[in-house]
């Protein structure tokens, strides 16, 4: 599950960045597309401006004209500013044809005002000579006026086929922008489409892989609860047997009353057990399962072996694997204290510590043999109680260090068990 997690955050990282660099591209794309709006914006402006300024230099050039053409003697500024304008106004047709080179009207009608700007200039020139008193005042006045008359009117049709020209020019840009934002808006639209879909599938897969992997884990808890069990049955059989066979011998002897006991003893002690289904009981339970064994085990040796118990009074509700502590004194009987029984020990403690309790099952007597051990753990020799509780052990509990024996020749052979407090089933590998 958290690997599940893990690949579902880094998708979700991964669709962030992606998205994210997408975002940056294509604001720096608009950035650039509004910057080349701005200029054909500011071009527009800037054309309009300069139109509007040619206007007003025919204007002032037809006033000046007029004012000096009525006091030729007495007006030198108003040559001077007639000069001026129609210098600007050549600048202004040349650079307004530089401009509408793609406009046939435009470009003609500026062409037209530059000419008659010409022609106005050669009659001037011809027929008012700065501050000279010669004129023909009536004549003069009439063909300055049908000048500019013909230069207002070519102004006034260059001004209406600009205006025409400048809203062509501010629909295109509009309907160019409008194409712009629209591609923008599908292309965000697919790609957030593709990105939902692939995210959508992606998370579905994940959870259907989740949801497989639940199930094979649910499969395997199953199968190693089964295998829990069939181990834990297999020590029914083994305690039974051994007392059987006691039982036996105590009638044989003749010993009827010792007999009953054991016989009401083993009934016990099955009846309980066989009520045991969980793969853990509480201490005390399993410490209840133990006083019915030790009835039967002080009949069987009649106090040869002496018992010593210490377990700290914090630990009753701890969740311990069932039978686990007499297949352990049943080892002890078997390899360490089956030449020596007289005097013999078998110590079982308890101790608690913060994240396990330390099982101790110890006797004094002469030891296993190493090799004999690892054998037994391989299950290369048959027998059932250490082989049991070692596979129990690590089926519930997946810390490799949980179960340890310690033997020395002559001193005896110790085993330690470690009783993890967790819950075992969080963090088992089945």
């Amino acid at each position: 599950m958290k690997k599940n997690t893990q690949t579902l955050k880094s998708m979700l990282l991964l669709f962030v960045g992606s998205f994210g660099i997408l975002y940056l591209f294509f604001q720096i794309l608009n950035q650039n597309y509004q910057k080349q709006m701005d200029a054909s914006i500011n071009r527009l402006t800037y054309t309009n401006q300069m139109l509007s300024e040619l206007g007003n230099s025919i204007q002032n050039c037809q006033n000046a004209l007029l004012s000096y053409s009525q006091n030729p003697t007495g007006k030198g500024e108003d040559f001077s500013s007639y000069n001026e304008s129609t210098d600007f106004i050549f600048q202004c047709t040349s650079l307004l044809q530089k401009e509408f080179t793609q406009n046939k009207n435009c470009l003609l009608y500026s062409r037209v005002i530059n000419q008659i700007n010409e022609a106005q200039q050669d009659f001037v020139a011809e027929h008012l000579y700065p501050y000279s008193g010669s004129l023909e005042s009536f004549e003069s006045l009439r063909s300055i006026r049908l000048i500019f008359s013909e230069m207002n009117e070519a102004y006034a049709r260059f001004m209406s086929s600009y205006l025409d020209y400048s809203y062509e020019k501010w629909t295109f840009i509009q309907k160019d922008f409008q194409k712009f934002k629209n591609l923008q808006f599908i292309i965000w639209g697919l790609v957030t489409f593709c990105y939902v879909t692939t995210l959508f599938f992606s998370f579905r897969n994940i959870l259907e892989k989740s949801e497989s992997e639940k199930e094979l884990l649910h499969q395997k808890e199953l199968l190693n609860e089964a295998h829990c069990q069939m181990l834990q049955m297999q020590i029914n059989p083994h305690f039974l047997f051994n007392t059987l066979n006691l039982i036996v011998h105590t009638i044989q002897s003749g010993e009827t009353r010792t007999a009953a006991r054991l016989v009401k003893s083993t009934a016990d002690l099955l009846r309980s057990s066989l009520a045991i289904t969980q793969l853990q009981i509480p201490l005390k339970q399993e410490l209840k399962l133990l006083k019915l064994y030790l009835i039967i085990f002080q009949e069987r040796y009649q106090g040869r072996i002496s018992i010593e118990l210490s377990i700290q009074e914090t630990l009753p509700s701890l969740l311990i694997p069932p039978f686990i502590i007499q297949p352990l004194i049943e080892n002890s009987l078997k390899h360490g204290l089956k030449d020596t029984l007289q005097g013999s020990r078998i110590c079982i403690s308890i101790k608690d510590y913060e994240k396990y309790a330390l099982l101790t099952v110890t006797d004094n007597g002469d030891g296993a043999n190493s090799d004999l051990l690892f054998q037994i753990l391989r299950g290369n020799i048959s027998g059932i109680g250490i082989r049991n509780i070692y596979e129990r052990l690590h089926r519930l509990y997946p810390q490799k260090d949980v179960m340890e024996i310690w033997t020395t020749p002559g001193k005896g052979t110790s085993v330690r068990i470690k009783l993890y407090k967790e819950n075992p089933h969080e963090y088992s590998d089945c």
